[in-house]
This record gives structure tokens, C-alpha cells and sequence, in this order.
């Protein structure tokens, strides 16, 4: 965007008001809890895929069932190749919740 934005002629400064940063420091717990198998992960953000997919090998994820909370979520999950089993009415994590009864009711 701020490319486009000064190639319009437009002035343009940047400011970073927030870093997104993996907390790491429970990896070999999440690895083992995959490794013992999963049916449904939930994830707020992109964020969150890009972190789990540098813990958890692809193949463990494979037949997993993903429900994302929006469109940007979703769409980051599908491009890697991984299964979304659809998204929840309501995009907040109250509506992942209501999302979650109905799949397993």
C-alpha cells in the first residue's frame, strides 16, 4: 500500500504500532499434543498458522479440520492446503465456539 501510495505522489511515513511475536516457549508441548492426533484446530489470525506450521511438521496437520475465524484466516489456511471445515456465523471467538457445537452436535 505505501508503495502505491508514493509512487501516486503521495508522501508517505511508516510507523509500526504493533509486532506480532510466536511465543515459542511450550513448542515440544504443542508438538506432542499433535502428535497424539487432533480432529478440529481453531485459529484467530495467519499469524497463528504461520507459527503452528513452524512447529508442527505438515503432515501431522494434514487431516486436520481448521475453522478460522474470518476470510483472511480462512483464505491463509487454504492456500497452504490445508482443510477449512467452514467459517463461524459471527466472526469472534464466541462464534468459532457456536461454530464448534454445531460441527460436533
Amino acid at each position: 500500500m505505501a508503495n502505491f501510495l508514493r509512487e501516486s505522489g503521495a508522501v508517505v511515513e511508516e510507523l509500526v504500532v504493533y509486532e506480532t511475536v510466536p511465543d515459542y516457549s511450550r513448542s515440544k508441548e504443542v508438538l506432542k499434543f499433535f502428535e497424539g492426533g487432533v480432529d478440529l484446530v481453531a485459529l484467530t489470525s495467519p499469524s497463528n498458522l504461520k507459527a503452528l506450521l513452524e512447529i508442527v511438521p505438515f503432515d501431522l496437520l494434514k487431516g486436520v479440520r481448521f475453522i478460522p475465524i474470518g476470510t483472511t484466516t480462512k483464505r491463509a489456511i487454504e492456500e497452504k492446503g490445508l482443510s477449512v471445515i467452514g467459517l463461524p456465523e459471527e466472526f469472534s471467538l464466541r462464534g468459532i465456539v457456536h461454530f464448534i457445537r454445531k460441527v460436533i452436535n
